[in-house]
């Protein structure tokens, strides 16, 4: 991101309450995110592009013969992993989700509860310094900041690119699902490029130590801590539409004080929007 604009996080009283009075951001299993469906679109994809191969070879009449034989086994091998996991390969990326809107109302909606929400504002610039730090730390995994890719076309770009490792018949296959794992961490379908949004990824299995759990709609959520060695950046916070606006803003501004953050900025949103 060029210009390096803060990155916001919608979030309800309680995650704001967690986020400023532990210093720390609770990244979520991808498996356990609001989409359910995010991690098998990716899976797909994948399988559209290795049918299309598929059907190449078979119309060259290539599966007959050794080399080719063994190419379109191994697709077929692929294929056959997807069913039987009904495309819940087990994972263990974790992922906080961020966006350059600052205040939307799809983001309000969607992400905050109906009584009322906040967008936190990280310093983009100190947060990836944070997550560089975190990467010389040992016996931890690897961490990145990633703008989602919402488009097809370059998607697609790293599928093949993906299917190419299964093309290599001397290629570790492990390579393969774990750069899938990768992959759908930051990828995302089309119809969800409104949101603009960033995530920080941990990569590789985390110590079983290091997972904690928290109470979800529908099932316990597994998620693992980002905690920096100080404070975290945050610039600015967005009061979201709530009924009280102005003592809202004023309790977070006292939050802020009393945990070390006197020179956020903290607005309203001045969207016309009532869920309450």
């Amino acid at each position: 991101m060029e210009d390096k604009k803060p990155l916001y996080h919608y979030t309800s009283q309680k995650g704001l309450l967690g986020i400023l009075q532990t210093q720390k951001l609770w990244m979520t299993n991808i498996l356990y995110l609001n989409d359910s469906s995010e991690f098998k679109y990716t899976i797909d994809l994948v399988t559209s592009e290795i049918k299309n191969r598929k059907e190449q070879l078979e119309k060259k009449g290539l599966p007959l013969l050794p080399y080719r034989g063994d190419l379109y086994d191994r697709y077929n091998t692929v294929e056959r992993v997807f069913d039987i996991l009904s495309g819940e390969i087990p994972t263990q990326s974790y992922v906080f989700s961020l966006s350059t809107k600052e205040n939307d109302l799809n983001q309000w909606r969607g992400y905050c509860p109906k009584e009322g929400g906040f967008s936190v504002g990280f310093d983009y610039k100190k947060l990836s310094s944070i997550v560089g730090d975190m990467n010389k730390k040992e016996d931890e995994g690897r961490y990145e900041i990633r703008e989602c890719i919402y488009k097809k076309q370059v998607q697609m770009e790293s599928v093949k690119q993906l299917i190419g490792i299964i093309d290599n018949k001397d290629t570790n296959k492990k390579l393969f699902y774990t750069e899938l794992v990768n992959i759908s961490s930051y990828f995302k379908d089309e119809s969800f490029r409104y949101e603009n949004e960033y995530r920080i990824i941990r990569y590789g299995i985390p110590k079983l130590k290091e997972i904690e759990y928290r109470e979800g709609k529908s099932t316990i959520i597994p998620y693992i801590e980002f905690s920096p060695v100080d404070k975290l950046p945050i610039s600015k916070i967005f009061v979201g539409p709530t009924p009280h606006p102005k003592l809202s803003k004023s309790s977070v501004k006292s939050l802020l004080e009393s945990n070390g953050y006197e020179d956020v900025e903290v607005d309203i949103s001045k969207i016309p929007y009532r869920s309450w």
